[in-house]
């Protein structure tokens, strides 16, 4: 073997080492993915939270066993189906409303009804996301679901009994916005339509305020503040004539003031 043979079989066995090399670094990493992989999966399959993947049709392409429970379908019998296959249509379309926000990057959280095979209901509680190809491309959406059936049905019966109170009743946190009133206190109070959407804001309280003829006399001279108030009682003469009554009580949480609750009568009840 002369000089210039020996120099290519030197060189053919270091290029043999570096493929030896790198691939060595590849079967580590590829076990080291495989590894990752397993364990995302196996977290996944033992959260008690739903939790699946779909395309952009809605198609399931990876559930996890607390999905397929809440769905009501037998084990692996959740992949390939669209989320549509368990909706009406009133839950369809904010399905579809959702899937556009998806597309267009946004997370997000909602409620939807499902029908489930056996002909019961459930309430879903979801936080989606959009699922992103290696090139950013949204190609679906991953989500976790929450049945939040019993919660939603106690809320209801709350709701009923709230409706069902004779006295218009407001409530509102310590900055004067509204949390939440009821229909009878939206009578009482000839509020409109836009008045009544404006929960969340002091918008609400500001109508009150300026229908009657001294506010001063309840309120003080910066009514958002509701300072003083606490437990009492007052009469209101509005500027349309009427009389109602008042009373206010505090609400707490965690032992610290958070807000207050208007109830109001007519005079004559």
């Amino acid at each position: 073997m002369d000089a210039q043979q020996k120099e290519m079989v030197d060189a053919l066995r270091r290029r043999i080492r570096e493929l030896e090399q790198q691939k060595e670094v590849y079967d580590r990493a590829m076990r080291n993915l495989l590894e990752t992989h397993q364990v995302y999966r196996t977290l996944i399959e033992n959260q008690t939270e739903g939790i699946g993947a779909v395309d952009l049709e809605e198609r399931f392409i990876m559930t996890n066993p607390a999905a397929e429970a809440l769905f009501g379908v037998p084990p692996g019998e959740l992949l390939g189906r669209q989320v549509s296959d368990f909706l009406d249509e009133k839950n369809l379309a904010l399905l579809k409303k959702q899937t556009d926000l998806r597309r267009q990057g946004k997370t997000g959280n909602y409620e939807l009804e499902i029908n489930k095979p056996d002909g019961t209901r459930s309430i879903l509680l979801l936080t989606a996301a959009p699922h992103l190809d290696t090139e950013g491309k949204v190609v679906g959406a991953v989500a976790i679901f929450h049945d939040i059936t019993e919660r939603s049905r106690t809320e209801d019966t709350l709701r009923d009994v709230f409706e069902s109170i004779t006295e218009g009743v407001l409530a509102l946190d310590m900055h004067g916005r509204t949390i939440l009133f009821n229909q009878r206190f939206a009578e009482m109070w000839e509020a409109t339509p836009e008045v009544q959407a404006s929960v969340g804001s002091d918008e609400i309280l500001s109508f009150i305020v300026d229908r009657l003829e001294k506010p001063e006399r309840m309120f003080g001279r910066n009514y958002r503040t509701l300072d003083g108030l606490g437990n009492s009682s007052h009469t209101l003469q509005l500027k349309d004539g009427r009389t109602f009554g008042c009373r206010t009580r505090t609400m707490k949480k965690d032992e610290k003031l958070a807000g207050l609750v208007l109830f109001f009568r007519e005079a004559s009840l």
